[in-house]
């Protein structure tokens, strides 16, 4: 194992935390986009409908600006060395901090 390398248990445990992470967000993103389109649309002002349709943008968001930096994460760990996959890392984390 090089100087700069997470022990194999870490680097599974992280990219599987990663993995289940952007699963979940998934998965919200399609209960929202339900919710969504099953509210009712008869009311001119319907603030139901709204609210799901406002947490579906927003989860949506969350997830298209936080795959940036855990996909390449995720490459990482699963790879082995830090120093092989920087850029990927750094390019990133760098589209991560101006979506956010």
């Amino acid at each position: 194992m090089k100087e700069n390398e997470k022990p194999l248990g870490a680097r599974l445990g992280e990219a599987g935390f990663c993995i289940l992470y952007l699963l979940v967000l998934i998965i919200f993103i399609f209960i929202l986009k339900g919710k969504w389109s099953v509210a009712d649309a008869d009311s001119l002002i319907n603030t139901e409908r709204s609210r799901y349709f406002f947490g579906f943008l927003l989860t949506l968001l969350l997830l298209m600006g936080d795959s940036f930096h855990l996909i390449p994460r995720i490459m990482v760990n699963l790879r082995g060395s830090i120093s092989q996959q920087g850029f990927f890392l750094g390019l990133g984390n760098l589209i991560s901090s101006i979506t956010r």
